[in-house]
């Protein structure tokens, strides 16, 4: 699990899985690094843009990374995975997606730290890593964590809101999932029209 933060998903993996070797990997981990040796999980602290980490991996997962690098660094990022694969490897990752409403009006204006430096559609990391030559998209889809989550995100959000519109977004929002019925139909909608706030892809190394 690349770009770990606080090893949530790499002590999941190993726990659904436990014959796997997983390794989380981070610019540092110390912080959290009782945790994921008691897990079993092995602890790279590692800065990934500039170096490479590791050889032979099946499967590469970086959720909610790459929105925090630089378009400048996704060249390097992207590459030092593709180096750290198997043949056929895979890389998972998640990103606020562009083609969702929700996240052009939350992400976009960087509403939360740490700020993002990108937000990107899945067409146009699939090109990017095409152009490339280092993967090809096995599939797409997308899910609305800051709905299955509304309270933890929005409560926040309203202290941070930089303008008034897009308080008064969060007005409408707010109304919206008062109305339990309307708020499921709502969610239910963006997921099957694939506009949740999170873009997942899969992609297979070339």
């Amino acid at each position: 699990d690349l770009g770990g933060g606080f090893g949530e998903f790499a002590c999941m993996a190993k726990k659904r899985n436990p014959l796997w070797r997983v390794h989380c990997v981070d610019f540092n981990l110390d912080h959290v690094k009782s945790i994921l040796e008691k897990n079993n999980v092995i602890t790279h602290n590692q800065n990934f843009l500039e170096n490479e980490f590791g050889k032979n991996f099946d499967i590469i997962s970086s959720l909610h990374v790459i929105e925090h690098i630089p378009v400048s660094e996704l060249k390097k990022f992207f590459k030092n995975i593709y180096n750290s694969l198997n043949k056929n490897g895979l890389l998972l990752l998640t990103t606020p997606n562009y083609e969702s409403p929700l996240a052009r009006i939350f992400d976009y204006h960087m509403m939360y730290p740490p700020q993002h430096q990108t937000i990107l559609s899945v067409g146009w990391i699939e090109n990017f890593v095409k152009d490339l030559k280092l993967f090809k998209k096995i599939t797409s889809t997308s899910a609305s964590v800051i709905l299955e989550h509304y309270d933890d995100w929005f409560t926040y959000y309203k202290k941070t809101a930089p303008t008034d519109e897009s308080k008064a977004v969060l007005e409408i929002l707010d109304t919206i999932h008062n109305n339990k019925t309307m708020f499921n139909d709502f969610h239910q909608n963006l997921n099957k029209k694939n506009l949740g706030s999170e873009s997942i892809i899969l992609f297979k190394k070339i």
